[in-house]
């Protein structure tokens, strides 16, 4: 079962943090060789009309296509994003959860009932968690260590 899911860019809450999979520029007419993978926090979405160039015989050539532009806070620094890139919602479980695993861990029976009822946990969390998407907060990676560490 997945951790996050992937999500429409019409369907973005401002204010809310997202990881981005970032595989095409701007104008939407080149995919990039290489992924970038971001979090940032989405602000805002806004629709660029198409340019056209029109001639006295009633031709007109495109020039540009119309496309959505998505705008996120990464590290502080606004930035504009084509809608066709991958987005994800960032799905983290609550502290008091990640500090019953990290609990159950060092319980003295053997790894396998460890694992099985690890995994019915996991599962049941990330249902909830899916179920109750209002809080999405991100927890720094040195809380869990000292909760493990305990």
């Amino acid at each position: 079962m997945p951790l996050s899911k992937q999500i429409s860019s019409h369907n973005l809450i401002p204010g809310m943090k997202y990881l981005v999979d970032i595989q095409w520029n701007i104008t939407n007419d080149l995919r990039l060789p290489t992924n970038h993978i971001v979090t940032g926090t989405f602000i805002g979405s806004s629709f660029v009309k198409g340019r056209t160039l029109s001639f006295d015989s009633g031709l007109q050539v495109l020039r540009s296509r119309s496309r959505y532009e998505m705008s996120f806070l990464i590290d502080g620094e606004p930035c504009k994003l084509s809608s066709a890139n991958k987005i994800y919602e960032i799905i983290t479980p609550p502290l008091c959860e990640i500090a019953g695993m990290c609990k159950l861990y060092k319980l003295p029976f053997t790894m396998i009932l460890k694992n099985i009822y690890i995994r019915l946990l996991v599962s049941h969390l990330i249902l909830n968690i899916v179920r109750n998407r209002k809080e999405n907060t991100d927890i720094p990676i040195f809380y869990i260590i000292q909760i493990c560490k305990k």
